[in-house]
């Protein structure tokens, strides 16, 4: 296989790419994002170096290692991945990359990078299995009214879009409970938590984001959600989080319905990926016409840090 970068496409090449993101953009709408801003490090899959115009996958070289490989078939072991294995290796070493931090993707291409480590002897400290689920928008319109019917909102809340310019205090209050959501949900195992890498997240957040946050009646930020990735077709929720004394009340639930409506709104489509053990998430996705669509991994590499 060929790895050309995305920044050497001309004409044809660059027009099929954007059409390979439009079929595929789905499989990897944090990478799609980044795509928009940024295409260095990244590069085209392709079987056959004469006919560039067939491209097979897309992946990015960075601290993260972003990839859209629909090529790749769950449980089989073709010619065409141990070709890429082999291919990735000696590209890999020849270029003599930094080692990532993580790898980033569907499960099928997870695994597929993986084993291409395994080739170099860089071994994952924690790998996390999702549910990658797409919204069902059709669905979840029709069944808006019934959902509604079921939600907080007889209780007295506020909902807060929340941005750069609000209110310092208010923001600090968020703040905490960004951080009990990173604590609980995102920060793996084998790495601690950075306070000061969460804040600075959480502010590039409320500059580049969507975030949405409830208040209950005695003023405090009680749950929150948001997109996390904008696409060009595509984009991704993710900081779905309700404190834990207020679960059980439907606040992320309420959350999520004005989210998604305004995102159907502006016509994108949405996915998400969820942890696999965390049933009542999944349970809460599927009551909002969210249906699974792939496996999902994320990998972490803890001596790079």
């Amino acid at each position: 296989m060929f790895f050309v970068p995305i920044s050497e496409l001309r004409g044809r090449n660059k027009f099929a790419l954007m059409r390979f993101l439009c079929k595929y953009e789905f499989l990897g709408v944090q990478f799609s994002a980044i795509l928009k801003k940024n295409i260095s490090g990244s590069y085209a899959v392709y079987i056959n170096e004469l006919c560039p115009q067939d491209l097979y996958g897309i992946f990015c070289i960075k601290k993260t290692v972003f990839h859209i490989f629909p090529f790749v078939k769950s449980g089989l072991e073709t010619a065409l991945q141990q070709d890429f294995i082999d291919s990735f290796v000696d590209f890999y070493e020849s270029e003599k990359f930094k080692n990532p931090v993580c790898i980033n993707g569907t499960k099928n291409g997870t695994d597929l990078l993986l084993k291409c480590f395994e080739k170099i002897n860089f071994h994952p400290a924690q790998v996390n299995e999702y549910n990658l689920l797409k919204l069902e928008g059709k669905e979840f319109l029709l069944n808006l009214k019934k959902q509604s019917e079921q939600s907080a909102k007889n209780e007295k809340f506020q909902i807060i879009h929340c941005k750069k310019d609000m209110q310092n205090d208010e923001k600090l209050k968020l703040f905490e409970l960004q951080k009990s959501y990173e604590q609980e949900e995102v920060v793996p195992e084998c790495f601690d938590f950075d306070e000061d890498f969460c804040r600075l997240r959480f502010f590039n957040l409320l500059r580049t984001q969507f975030v949405l946050a409830l208040k209950n009646e005695e003023n405090m930020f009680v749950a929150k959600c948001g997109t996390n990735a904008m696409g060009f077709k595509y984009v991704q929720l993710g900081g779905i989080f309700t404190q834990n004394k207020f679960r059980g009340r439907h606040y992320a639930k309420y959350l999520l319905q004005v989210l998604l409506f305004r995102l159907l709104k502006i016509r994108k489509s949405v996915v998400l990926f969820v942890k696999k053990q965390n049933i009542p998430a999944n349970k809460l996705y599927n009551s909002l016409s969210f249906k699974k669509i792939s496996d999902y991994s994320i990998a972490y590499f803890k001596q790079n840090l």
